[in-house]
């Protein structure tokens, strides 16, 4: 959405014309751009967990108004630990994405887990070592 904003012009006429060229120029030349990793993003291994992993994902949608020609400068790195200790919350957050701008960082978005991992009991943790053994 394009705001224009004419001041000081003799008639409305003027004034309108002015307005049409500002957001023509506005629509012409920028493009609002998703914030979207373009690489997978890879499950987080949860240590002592009633699940092996859980999957990370972007909360929420954002999005960065871009000039037509800084396109092709915006890059993303995601940031994730190897592994999180159980209980795991739903909308923890679990690591980012930093959105670059030509190597500067423009964005930081943030990765959440999106449901509970419980913490396995102690019968839990047992039995799963038992498994590991003799099985």
């Amino acid at each position: 959405m394009f705001i224009a904003v004419v001041m000081g012009s003799s008639d409305s006429e003027t004034r309108f014309g002015e307005a049409a060229a500002l957001l023509d120029y506005g629509f012409a030349a920028y493009q609002l751009v998703k914030l979207t990793p373009d690489a997978a993003i890879p499950p987080v291994r949860v240590r002592v967990g009633t699940v092996d992993s859980v999957q990370p994902e972007q909360s929420g949608e954002q999005y960065m108004l871009l000039h037509k020609t800084e396109l092709g400068s915006i890059s993303y790195e995601i940031e994730l630990p190897e592994s999180v200790e159980a209980p795991v919350l739903e909308g923890q957050e679990l690591g980012r994405v930093r959105v670059l701008m030509n190597g500067e960082e423009a964005a930081v978005l943030p990765l959440c887990a999106p449901e509970t991992v419980a913490r396995r009991s102690p019968l839990g943790i047992f039995m799963g070592l038992a498994a590991a053994l003799f099985c």
